[in-house]
């Protein structure tokens, strides 16, 4: 019986510790890397709010990934400002999907007051249709994972 536990908790520890610490090791970097975005979604959620357009979209490959860059634009008091929003997904046709079914389209922009050129994109600000989070590199590798743990079966 004992002998039985300690075989089952090795190979718990060899197959989902190691796996576990992965995962958590790239979520940290995710979280370092997004964190300046977000604290300027979040202080920017009581900055006054515009519409503006997606006028470029761009994908760049790396290392079996791919980062989609969406270049929008706003106007405030009669000047024509721009942003950029970049997201970071796990293979490139996903990156392309997203990019496509946001170009041309109209985002509400959230802008710094006295200091117009900074801007944000808030999914929560966005019209109906409009998923700024949809196919991200986390919902990308989460299905990676999912697959693979479906292979090991």
């Amino acid at each position: 019986m004992l002998d039985t536990l300690r075989h089952v908790l090795a190979e718990f520890i060899q197959n989902y510790l190691l796996l576990l610490l992965f995962v958590l090791i790239v979520a940290g970097c995710f979280l370092v890397k997004r964190s300046p975005e977000w604290l300027r979604s979040i202080r920017g959620s009581q900055w006054p709010i515009t519409t503006g357009t997606i006028e470029t979209a761009n994908v760049t490959p790396f290392g079996g990934q791919a980062l989609g860059e969406l270049g929008y634009s706003y106007w405030v008091d009669g000047t024509r400002y721009a942003g950029y929003r970049t997201r970071q997904f796990a293979d490139e046709q996903a990156a392309w999907d997203y990019v496509d079914s946001l170009k041309e389209k109209s985002v509400a922009v959230r802008y710094k007051p006295g200091a117009f050129e900074i801007s944000t994109l808030r999914n929560q600000d966005q019209p109906p249709g409009c998923d700024l989070n949809r196919g991200s590199f986390v919902t990308g590798l989460w299905s990676l994972l999912k697959d693979l743990k479906g292979m090991k079966s």
